[in-house]
C-alpha cells in the first residue's frame, strides 16, 4: 500500500524542518523582489521567472540568477520569491520527498496535487521561510498539466495563468487578457460554461493555444514585471516548460527575449492594420519565434 504526501510529511517532519526558518518573522517583513508567471497550454505549462535576486531588502544580490527548479524529472518544477535561502531550501527537501513518494508508491509517476501537498507540508513547518512559490506539472494519469499557487501551505488554482513576486501587480493584468483571448476562441456555448478555474481545466484541450503561441505570449507578459518593477530584471528570463514529455529548460538573454518580443509584436500590430498584407521576407511568423527559444534551450 502506498504512501499519501501528507503522511510522509509527517515521518519526515524532523529531517525537513529547520531551526533557521523555525519561527515566523514579522508580517512586513517579506520582500520578494521579483516577477514570476506559470501559464497552461493545451499540451502542458510555462512557468517563466526573472534573473534578479535582491537581499536586504532593497539591493541586489544577483542579476543571474534560477529561481525555477526542477525538482522531479517526472514533470513537477517549483519556482520561488522571497528569500533566496528559503526557496533552495524548500526546492531541496522537496526534490527529496518526491523521490520517497515514488519508492512508496511502486515507482508511480508524481502527480502534481501530491507534490503540491509535499511543498505545502515544508512550508508549514517552516513559517519563518518568507517564501512563496508557483508550480508547474504534468499529471500523467489525468494527462493533462497543472499550475498552482503555493503560499502559507495552501495549493491554489485559479486561472490558465498564475503570477507572484513584486512584479506580479504588473504580470497579472497581461495575464488576463492572454486567457481572455485564448478563451474567446472557444465556441460561444463553451465560453459560458467557462466560470469556475476547474471549467478552465475541462476546455484546456478545446484551446487553441499551442506551444508557439504560449511562449511568446508568456514571454511579453513575464517581461512588463522588469519593465516596470525596479526590483525585477536581471540578465534575462528563465522558462520551464512542462508536458508529457518532461521538462525542458530555455534561458533568454536581454537581447534573445527583445529579439522574441519584437518579432512578435511586429505580428501583432500587422495583424490589425486595414487592408495590409505581410510581406513574408521581412516579418517572420512563429516559425522564427520558436527558432530564437530553440537557441536558448537548455535542455
Amino acid at each position: 500500500m502506498g504512501s499519501s504526501a501528507r503522511l510522509i510529511v509527517q515521518e519526515y517532519k524532523s529531517r525537513i524542518t529547520d531551526k533557521q526558518f523555525a519561527t515566523r518573522r514579522q508580517e512586513d517583513t517579506m520582500k520578494s523582489h521579483t516577477s514570476l508567471l506559470a501559464l497552461l497550454y493545451n499540451k502542458g505549462a510555462l512557468v517563466y521567472s526573472d534573473l534578479q535576486a535582491t537581499a536586504y531588502r532593497s539591493h541586489r544580490a544577483s542579476s543571474r540568477e534560477k529561481k525555477v527548479y526542477c525538482i522531479s524529472d517526472d514533470g513537477i518544477v517549483l519556482a520561488g520569491t522571497g528569500l533566496v535561502s528559503g526557496i533552495k531550501y524548500v526546492a531541496e527537501k522537496a526534490q527529496i520527498l518526491l523521490q520517497v513518494w515514488k519508492s512508496r508508491n511502486d515507482g508511480r509517476l508524481v502527480p502534481p496535487q501530491e507534490a503540491g501537498d509535499l511543498i505545502s507540508g515544508i512550508i508549514d513547518l517552516n513559517p519563518g521561510l518568507d517564501s512563496a512559490f508557483l508550480m508547474g506539472g504534468y499529471d500523467h494519469e489525468r494527462d493533462r498539466p497543472l499550475i498552482a499557487n503555493i503560499a502559507d501551505g495552501c495549493v491554489m488554482q485559479t486561472n490558465l495563468f498564475e503570477s507572484l513576486g513584486s512584479g506580479s501587480i504588473y504580470v497579472y493584468p497581461r495575464g488576463e487578457v492572454i486567457s481572455r483571448k485564448v478563451l474567446s476562441r472557444l465556441p460561444q456555448e463553451k465560453q459560458e460554461r467557462v466560470v469556475v478555474f476547474q471549467d478552465i481545466y475541462d476546455a484546456l484541450d478545446q484551446l487553441e493555444f499551442p506551444l508557439e503561441a504560449a511562449l511568446p505570449l508568456g514571454l511579453d507578459a513575464i517581461a512588463s514585471g522588469p519593465q516596470c518593477d525596479v526590483f525585477s530584471g536581471g540578465e534575462g528570463f528563465q522558462v520551464m516548460q512542462v508536458d508529457c514529455k518532461g521538462v525542458a529548460e530555455y534561458i533568454l538573454s536581454k537581447e534573445n527575449a527583445q529579439k522574441a518580443l519584437k518579432l512578435l509584436h511586429g505580428q501583432e500590430y500587422a495583424a490589425v492594420l486595414p487592408g495590409k498584407k505581410r510581406k513574408k521576407d521581412t516579418l517572420p511568423g512563429l516559425e522564427g519565434l520558436m527558432e530564437i527559444f530553440e537557441i536558448c534551450r537548455r535542455r
